[in-house]
């Protein structure tokens, strides 16, 4: 099969089409490439306990039945349940500014029910001047946060401090125009491109060991109605544009999957 393959790319008609065919596969990648925007917020979530209620433990003299402590909240109210401390990193994963003017409703932290959180700040922010990062309260389990400007790789964190009888899950909602969802990462994740490779490999299959008997089939077909003449043609050609087709569509990927790693979404943290 191979050698067939070589004698028909060498026919003249055969080398001119697939140069035509590679050449229109390299513009269709050149102009895909330099066109293609992908509008992401991603986001990360690191928690820790910081009280433990079980842990305070009374003393053993009948003088010392009380805990050794007691904590409060800002309105001095006595706090009995567990506290915790969650770091929300927030930012702009694509390639896309995500202004002021994209927000149809701003990104929400919650956490669950029966949580109240007692404080939160903003720990770090890209460009404080320019992105005008802010957060408030809504809820008592709920932030939203807002800016000016949400230009890549631009983010924030801020710090939750809430009290809760076991650690909570936190959610990110929003409506940001362009962003089909809010992806989570963790810190070390990476994009995954693991669809791309089963692709190219299932195309390297189909024509390691299909294509051959689709040709025969095809070239068997044709001479049974009596187009002879036309099967060995047929056949080549077939090959040919076969195989233009799958260096093609390999290339597309090999490079697409090349360049999410060198700027494609950026699924972890850029500070």
């Amino acid at each position: 099969m191979l050698q067939r393959l070589r004698e028909e790319l060498r026919s003249p008609f055969n080398l001119i089409t697939g140069t035509i065919g590679i050449l229109g596969f390299i513009w269709g990648f050149y102009t895909w490439y330099t066109t293609k925007q992908t509008a992401m917020i991603a986001y990360g979530v690191e928690q820790v306990q910081l009280l433990d209620v079980s842990r305070i433990v009374p003393g053993t003299q009948p003088s010392e039945k009380l805990p050794p402590f007691k904590v409060f909240d800002s309105n001095d109210e006595p706090i009995n349940q567990n506290i915790y401390g969650a770091n929300v990193t927030i930012w702009n994963a694509g390639d896309v500014d995500l202004g002021r003017e994209r927000v149809r409703r701003p990104v929400s932290v919650m956490l669950g029910d029966g949580v109240k959180i007692i404080d939160y700040s903003i720990e770090h922010a890209t460009d404080p001047k320019v992105t005008e990062f802010s957060v408030s309260l809504q809820e008592k389990n709920s932030l939203d946060i807002l800016w000016k400007y949400f230009d890549p790789s631009a983010g924030l964190r801020v710090r939750v401090i809430y009290i809760s009888a076991t650690q909570s899950e936190v959610l990110i909602d929003g409506n940001i125009y362009g962003v089909k969802n809010f992806t989570r990462s963790r810190k070390g994740e990476k994009s995954s491109n693991v669809t791309i490779f089963v692709i190219v490999g299932l195309l390297g299959a189909f024509y390691a060991f299909g294509f051959d008997v689709i040709a025969k089939l095809i070239g068997f077909t044709l001479g049974k109605l009596g187009l002879h003449g036309w099967r060995a043609g047929f056949t080549g050609v077939f090959v040919a544009a076969v195989t233009i087709i799958f260096l093609g569509i390999a290339f597309i990927y090999i490079m697409g999957f090349l360049t999410d790693i060198i700027d494609g979404p950026r699924l972890t943290p850029p500070f």
